[in-house]
């Protein structure tokens, strides 16, 4: 038989399970780079998920995702993510976009290439592929300590 206190037992469950779902369902994660590889291989290949959570362990629009020095991400789709930092602290590093796209931020997300620390280059590469974002930061350093963005064929950059 069920009494009042079942009930709202029940009731209670129920609303602690609801809200459990909406937390990993909207759960943000910070993804750094393990290796070069495709962004579509997220958590088995290319990243490390170092804070938060991710339901499908590949970053998207809520995520942030830091290229660690040494790796190139081949973005090999149509990709988002929340913020991109790139980092060239010891080794040639980088997002290759190609023929793909990367939409930052919807649009309004920070791309940050950090200078690296010796002769090395942090770069974003495309070919006919887009790239969007709200801003693009490129620290400086000395003559050989090169961050850039390089694009051939129809490629596009907007910030927005």
């Amino acid at each position: 038989m069920l009494t009042i206190s079942k009930i709202k037992h029940h009731y209670l469950l129920l609303f602690v399970l609801l809200i459990s779902s909406v937390n990993i369902l909207n759960a943000q994660g910070v993804f750094t780079s393990k290796a070069t590889a495709n962004w579509s291989t997220g958590t088995t290949t290319a990243f490390n998920l170092t804070s938060g959570s991710d339901a499908d362990g590949i970053p998207d629009a809520d995520d942030d995702v830091i290229i660690a020095s040494g790796h190139t991400i081949t973005v090999n789709g149509a990709y988002t993510c929340k913020t991109l930092v790139i980092n060239a602290a010891s080794a040639t590093t980088g997002v290759t976009i190609g023929a793909n796209s990367l939409n930052v931020g919807a649009g309004a997300g920070a791309v940050t290439i950090n200078a690296p620390v010796a002769a090395f280059t942090a770069q974003i590469s495309l070919s006919t592929g887009s790239l969007t974002c709200g801003n693009i930061t490129i620290g400086g350093g000395a003559a050989s300590y090169i961050g850039q963005i390089t694009m051939s064929g129809a490629a596009t950059v907007t910030c927005t």
